[in-house]
């Protein structure tokens, strides 16, 4: 795709999308929701007779709730995973386009998203002069402490496979393609924000961190128009850190 016509709408619409995919959006976080509410409650009383708001709020705590629930949370992920890709799929949404990938497609997206990589190198140096004291963003934190509790493959599954997959079929397929169809650079705006959004940003150096490198991959799949290049990329940034992760306990 040339960038020119990066401003063209989403081809293949489905009539009523917007509100298709919205609802699928909706119905998706809240039975996440409940499911984690679940989930946490009892963990947390696994741990402890006495869980208080405190604890849940504690990265080390909820550690200990996710060794406890390790399998429950894999099962559950990959049928909240299901669940969007089924619906989707019912309704007419359709995000792969595996016949007609080449290897000039792939090169360019791949550009796009180094280009972005470079910008986030250069955020995080901008980060350590302005705010020598700031460390991480919580979210980190809580994924490290994740992955520590939890069994490596359990962990693998979870951080490497089903985040951006669901993430991705989400932010950018529903949001992007499906809900802003003839608004493209809208649909990067807010895709891009609710995914910084959803990481829990607790001050705007963390926010900043996770726009940018949500705008990486949605930059790849609105210059694209291919889901499965932004989920392998997706896949590529999370298993760095996953691989960081380790290598650091």
């Amino acid at each position: 795709m040339k960038l020119g016509s990066m401003k063209a709408p989403w081809g293949d619409q489905v009539k009523g999308s917007w509100w298709k995919a919205l609802l699928i959006v909706i119905v998706y976080f809240v039975l996440r929701v409940m499911f984690e509410s679940w989930m946490y409650a009892q963990g947390a009383l696994k741990v402890t007779a006495e869980p208080t708001l405190d604890m849940l709020q504690d990265p080390e705590f909820l550690g200990q709730v996710f060794q406890v629930t390790q399998v429950e949370s894999v099962v559950g992920g990959i049928l909240l995973t299901l669940f969007v890709i089924g619906v989707s799929y019912k309704v007419g949404f359709r995000f792969f386009q595996f016949k007609t990938m080449n290897w000039k497609n792939i090169l360019q997206a791949l550009g796009i998203y180094l280009g972005f990589f470079a910008l986030q190198i250069a955020w995080g140096a901008l980060v350590t002069q302005v705010a020598p004291e700031y460390t991480q963003p919580d979210n980190q934190t809580l994924v490290q402490e994740m992955v520590g509790n939890m069994n490596l493959i359990y962990a693998f599954i979870t951080v490497v496979i089903i985040a951006p997959i669901v993430e991705e079929y989400l932010l950018r397929g529903l949001i992007m393609k499906y809900i802003f169809t003839y608004t493209p650079a809208l649909g990067f705006i807010v895709s891009s924000i609710i995914f910084a959004l959803l990481h829990s940003p607790a001050n705007w150096i963390d926010f900043t961190t996770y726009f940018i490198l949500s705008a990486c991959l949605a930059g790849v799949y609105w210059y694209s128009r291919r889901l499965e290049y932004s989920i392998f990329l997706h896949m590529v940034q999370n298993l760095i850190g996953f691989l960081t992760i380790i290598s650091m306990s």
